[in-house]
This record gives C-alpha cells, structure tokens and sequence, in this order.
C-alpha cells in the first residue's frame, strides 16, 4: 500500500494547508512524492472556492531536496530518456491561486526550489536555506540558478550556490529573501497571511497572481538548467559525490 507523503486539509473551505509528509527521508523529493503533490495541485484547482494554498513540512524540515538514493546510479541518458524532473516536478508553480511557503527546518536543494516556486516565503527562526548540490557533484536542477539571483543579490545568490553553503532566516531576512521572520512559527503565521487573503474577491487574486507571473517567465532558462543538470549525471564526480552522500562519507572529488 503506498504511503500518504502529501496530505491535503481545506481551512474554512478556502485555504488548502498542503503537508509534506516524508518525515523519515526529511521530506526528500521522490518520484511518488511529487506525483501526489501533483494529485493535491489538480484537486485543489477543481475546487473553486480555495483562494490560497500553504505548503510546509515539519517543526524539522520542510524538505531536503530531492531523493538522492533515486539518482545514485543514473547517468544523463537515463535522465533524459526518463525526462528527470520533467513538468510533473512544477505542478505546484501551476497554481492559479497564491501560495504561500511555510519554513521551519531544512529547505534544502529541490525542497529550497520547491519554497522558491511560491509567491509568498514565511520563515521563522528555525529555518534553513541552501543549494548543497555542487558537494554531490551536482548543481540545481528546478530552478534555482535562475530564481535565487533575481530574489537576492546575485553575487550573492551566487556564491552560496558555488560554495553549497547555507544560511539562517536572519541572513535570508538581511538578503531581501524573506521580510521578516515569522513568530512563533511559519505555518501559524502563513496560516493567517492565508487567511487575510481568502477575505478578497477570487477575481482579484487569479488576476494579481496572472499579471506579476508574466513579468519575467525565464522559460528558456530554466529548460537550460534542467539540460545541464541531466548532463552533469555522466561526471564521475556526480558518482563520487552522490555516494559519499548515501554512505554518509565525505566526498573525495576528482
């Protein structure tokens, strides 16, 4: 029987609070993962009197990036003959409503793509951002190269994605990346920011969200990512990387 690893639970009967519930692999982006999400996106969209969507993890993380295990012995003809991270990966960003990121713990890799997909990003004290990619090996795949720089400063955005460090919800509120750090915590408090909005005619919202979406969609960017991302799985270090990862080592690169 599979396992629930998103759950959907409607708020007044106009705010979906999605869940991420993978706890035991932090939340790890997996193929079933995502096509549940997927699922929740097309009910949500069917159902017309949501206004607004919160997506969270736990009190620990909201989610860790993707699956590595998944990934450990795929080269890049196998990725792009599977179509690794293909639209299905992006069903979230389809919503025509707002949604807001809830962030407590760990936003990691896809799992930082995944928050950086939504229009509003709540963190609190707890939280943790990063693209950690490049120690596997790899880099980010969903969009964070073309995200991150037009969010934060981009000498920034890129020497934390070149260096795979991380940083704290104070840094990410000093680089412009959140406007304040939420009390007593993330969900309570996008769950109120969800609510504030759920008070306004849905015309309104469907068409603020549709005009901001357009004013830079960097489609031809993101595909190049995603390209390069698929190539980097032939790259002996991509191997070394990823399996220093699963076998909880440090990589030794080439």
């Amino acid at each position: 029987m599979q396992e629930n690893f998103v759950t959907l639970e409607i708020v007044d009967n106009s705010i979906a609070v999605i869940k991420l519930n993978r706890a035991k692999q932090m939340n790890a982006l997996s193929h079933d993962l995502i096509m549940q999400l997927k699922s929740v996106v097309e009910k949500i969209q069917a159902t017309k009197t949501i206004k607004a969507a919160v997506i969270t993890g736990n009190e620990k993380v909201f989610a860790a990036g993707i699956d590595v295990k998944a990934i450990q012995n795929m080269n890049s003809t196998e990725a792009m003959h599977c179509d690794f991270i293909n639209r299905d990966w992006f069903a979230f960003e389809t919503l025509s409503i707002p949604t807001i990121a809830a962030v407590s713990g760990y936003a990691l890799g896809g799992g930082f793509e995944l928050a950086l997909m939504c229009d509003i990003l709540v963190a609190d004290e707890s939280a943790k951002f990063g693209f950690p990619e490049i120690t596997l090996g790899l880099m980010p795949g969903m969009g964070g190269t073309q995200k991150l720089p037009r969010l934060i400063n981009s000498k920034t955005a890129f020497q934390k994605i070149i260096l795979g460090e991380t940083f704290n919800a104070t840094q990410a509120l000093n680089y412009g990346l959140i406007d304040h750090i939420a009390t007593p915590d993330a969900m309570s408090e996008a769950l109120l920011m969800a609510k504030k909005i759920a008070k306004f005619p849905i015309e309104s919202l469907l068409s603020i969200k549709k005009a901001m979406k357009t004013a830079n969609v960097p489609d031809a960017n993101m595909q190049f990512e995603r390209e390069m991302f698929r190539a980097l799985f032939d790259s002996p270090n991509k191997k070394i990387g990823v399996d220093a990862f699963v076998s909880k080592k440090k990589a030794e690169f080439i």
